[in-house]
């Protein structure tokens, strides 16, 4: 992760009720790390980008299925699993939700480096997926599942296997959240390292890294203040200027099925998530 690596800024289109190709942006939310508010952000940034008329879904790449079962109650018996070892079509698993459509995760997920890796271009699987098939002849793309939406949300697993690789060959941009713990920083490192091999390598030379969300922050604390500096330090420029503040009503929102914008809309979860919604809105073009 490096200064090198712009923020980005795409385009998006509103084409609703049609299946036509379309500019969907599609963001990774991403961190080995565990409890950093990978799928507390997938969440609460879908819902509010649907609350803004946006069709957005969300992926749950995920073998621990927190966002699935949270949305849903419990792991569907269609999900990406089956979607990723070709036993149906993406459009057959979506599990369409109150505030967002949603892909569900398998605890089947939780084998996919043993059970995917020998599989040839299995960095790719996802995005096969996802993707409209293109004819070799014409080189042209049919419409895929992916040109139903305006956003496609990635709530990637806390490591970096095969899925984490799949997310980042297939997204457009990567949202990295980020506890301002003592250890933020030399985490943040062995992330910014496999986005820019995936750039480097050519898997995926057009991804770029929105931002660093700091989460679960407290501005009044010197050493939240002082981590914030220093990962602007070393990584200037993709520090958001916005921070996801503690807040007890998005883990009482979730604990309810819903995200913390419809849960309690005047909290500050609501509106630091409302926020980062915005401020990617703004970069729709």
């Amino acid at each position: 992760m490096a200064a090198r690596y712009a923020q980005v800024g795409a385009d998006s289109e509103s084409m609703k009720g049609t299946r036509m190709q379309r500019t969907t942006r599609r963001i990774a939310i991403a961190s080995q790390k565990g409890g950093v508010g990978k799928t507390t952000t997938a969440w609460n940034v879908a819902a509010g980008l649907t609350a803004k008329g946006r069709d957005v879904l969300v992926i749950d790449l995920d073998g621990q299925c927190h966002l699935t079962t949270g949305v849903l109650g419990a792991p569907p018996a269609r999900s990406l699993w089956d979607v990723l070892t070709g036993s149906m079509p993406a459009e057959d698993a979506v599990a369409p939700g109150a505030e967002f459509d949603l892909l569900p995760a398998s605890e089947m997920l939780s084998r996919a480096d043993y059970d995917l890796g020998g599989r040839p271009g299995r960095d790719f699987l996802l995005s096969r997926a996802l993707k409209g098939r293109r004819d070799p002849g014409s080189g042209t793309r049919a419409p895929g599942v992916q040109d139903d939406y305006d956003y496609i949300i990635l709530d990637c697993p806390p490591s970096l296997g095969i899925m984490t690789a799949n997310a980042l060959a297939y997204a457009s941009e990567v949202i990295v959240p980020v506890t301002p713990g003592l250890f933020a920083v030399s985490g943040l490192g062995m992330l910014g390292s496999v986005i820019a091999e995936t750039i480097d390598a050519g898997v995926n030379e057009d991804l770029a890294i929105a931002g660093i969300l700091l989460t679960q922050y407290e501005g009044g604390t010197g050493l939240h203040r002082s981590i914030a500096s220093a990962v602007e330090e070393q990584f200037p420029g993709l520090l958001y200027p916005l921070a996801i503040r503690k807040n007890v009503a998005i883990g009482e929102a979730h604990a309810e099925g819903r995200s913390v914008l419809s849960y309690a809309p005047k909290s500050h979860g609501a509106a630091d998530y409302t926020e980062l919604v915005e401020r990617l809105i703004r970069q729709e073009g």
